[in-house]
C-alpha cells in the first residue's frame, strides 16, 4: 500500500489543514530519484482520521478549488477604469439600439468625438430648420443608396445607386415646403456629384456615373454639355481657380481639367 507520507496534503495547499502532526506531506514532494522515504511516526503520535474525516476529504477532492474558480473568472474593466477605451470605436450595438450595457460599456455611446463640434441631427428623409432645429418635411429621396449631396445655390442635388439625380428646392408658392423639382435617369449609378460655372459662368452639374464616366449638364435644363471617360469609376470631382476642376478615379489618378475660353464675338 502507497504510504501516505507520498502524497502531498490537500488540506495544506488549501492553507487550512490544522492537523499536527499531519499523516501527510507538508510541502512539494521531492523528485522520484531522490525522494527519501521517511518512517512513519511513533504510533503515540499518529493521528488515524475518522470515518466523518475520510468523507470530508473525498469531498474536498471532488469539489472545485477555491483558486481554480477564481482563475477562470474574466474581470471586464468598466468604463470610468479605463476611459480611453472609449474612445477607441463606437458601440456597435448602441449603434443599433440594443446596447443593455450602459454607463459601463467600454465602447463610446456617440456619434462622434472631440472638441468643436457636435451632431445637429441625422436626416433620415427628413428636411430640418437649421435655425430652429426642428424638422420642417420629411423627403422620400430615393429607392437605393445616396452616394452623394450638394448645395447649389437655393437648390439640393442629390444622386443615388438608383441611377436617379434628383433636384430638389422650394416650391413656387413661396412656402417653406421643399418639392422635387427635376429627375435625371440613366442606365448607371450615380456616384458622385460636382459642379461649378463654365467660362461663360453658365452653372454645369457634374455627375460620375458607375461605366466610368461623368456627365457635365447646364443647369437647369439638364442638357448634356460633355462627358468625360476613366479607366476606373471617377470617386471625387472638385473645382479649383481660374476654370480649373479635377476628378479622382477608383485607379488611382487624379486628373486636372480647365474650361476652355469662350471664342470671341
Amino acid at each position: 500500500m502507497k504510504s501516505s507520507r507520498s502524497s502531498v496534503c490537500r488540506y495544506w495547499r488549501q492553507g487550512r489543514c490544522n492537523r499536527n502532526p499531519c499523516r501527510f506531506v507538508h510541502g512539494d514532494p521531492q523528485p522520484a530519484a531522490t525522494k527519501v522515504v521517511e518512517p512513519l511516526p511513533p504510533s503515540s503520535n499518529f493521528v488515524v482520521p475518522t470515518a466523518s474525516e475520510r468523507t470530508e476529504e473525498k469531498e474536498a477532492a471532488s469539489s472545485p478549488k477555491p483558486e481554480a474558480e477564481a482563475a477562470a473568472v474574466v474581470v471586464v474593466p468598466t468604463a470610468s477604469e479605463h476611459p480611453e477605451e472609449k474612445e477607441a470605436a463606437c458601440c456597435q450595438d448602441w449603434m443599433s439600439g440594443n446596447c443593455g450595457r450602459g454607463e459601463n460599456c467600454q465602447f463610446l455611446h456617440s456619434w462622434c468625438r472631440g472638441d468643436g463640434f457636435s451632431m445637429l441631427a441625422r436626416l433620415v428623409e427628413e428636411v430640418w430648420d437649421l435655425n430652429t432645429e426642428e424638422c420642417i418635411q420629411t423627403l422620400k429621396a430615393h429607392d437605393g443608396a445616396v452616394t452623394s449631396v450638394i448645395c447649389w445655390n437655393t437648390a439640393l442635388v442629390s444622386c443615388s445607386l438608383d441611377k436617379k439625380v434628383k433636384f430638389w428646392g422650394c416650391a413656387e408658392d413661396d412656402s417653406d415646403d421643399i418639392s422635387l423639382l427635376y429627375t435625371h435617369e440613366e442606365e448607371s449609378a450615380a456616384v458622385a456629384l460636382g459642379g461649378m460655372n463654365d467660362s461663360e459662368g453658365k452653372p454645369v452639374l457634374f455627375c460620375s456615373w458607375s461605366n466610368s464616366s461623368v456627365g457635365l449638364y447646364e443647369l437647369p435644363t439638364l442638357e448634356e454639355r460633355g462627358r468625360i471617360y476613366s479607366q476606373k469609376e471617377v470617386r471625387a470631382i472638385r473645382s479649383g481657380p481660374d476654370g480649373l476642376f479635377f476628378t479622382g478615379d477608383a485607379n488611382g489618378v487624379v486628373s486636372v481639367w480647365k474650361w476652355a475660353k469662350a471664342d470671341a464675338a
